[in-house]
């Protein structure tokens, strides 16, 4: 029941940094076309949430079934390092899509992706979350198995 409740709680605590660290991140990234209070820019700002959230509860599935492994074993140390590092990964691979968004959108366009945002375009600010959430719900997959190749689970004979 411990390791349950302790595994439950990495999770909660690093769940929460992660948001808030992605948030800060997606101010920065997005804040001047938000700046002017215009509904492309909050468009743009709730793609990025949705595609890092896409990012973080898979996630937090990885990190569950690791520190699950590593509790039951005793290594509670392992299992907050490895919660920890996939955690710094998963942000910065949400951070490598987010930009990559732009660069994917921008090449499918004519004007400038900056300039229109700024001027309240909201045809390509959802075209934008469409690739952007895309992009998350595409790599996703491939990003979990990256990550569960690294927990050291025993070979299974088969």
């Amino acid at each position: 029941m411990t390791a349950e409740i302790l595994n439950l709680l990495t999770l909660f605590l690093l769940g929460i940094a992660y948001l808030v660290i992605m948030s800060k991140f997606n101010i920065i990234l997005t804040g001047k076309y938000m700046q002017e209070k215009n509904t492309a820019g909050y468009l743009l700002y709730a793609a990025v949430l949705i595609a890092s959230a896409i990012y973080l509860v898979q996630t937090a599935d990885i990190a569950s079934e690791s520190n699950r492994f590593f509790m039951r074993k005793g290594m509670y140390s392992s299992a907050l390092l490895y919660s920890g590092i996939f955690f710094v990964l998963s942000f910065l691979c949400s951070m490598i899509l987010t930009m990559s968004s732009f660069f994917v959108s921008s090449m499918l366009t004519i004007k400038s992706e900056k300039e229109e945002l700024a001027s309240n375009n909201i045809e390509l600010a959802i075209m934008h979350a469409v690739i952007l959430i895309s992009l998350a719900l595409i790599t996703h997959q491939g990003f979990s198995t990256i990550l569960t190749s690294y927990i050291p689970f025993p070979e299974m004979p088969y």
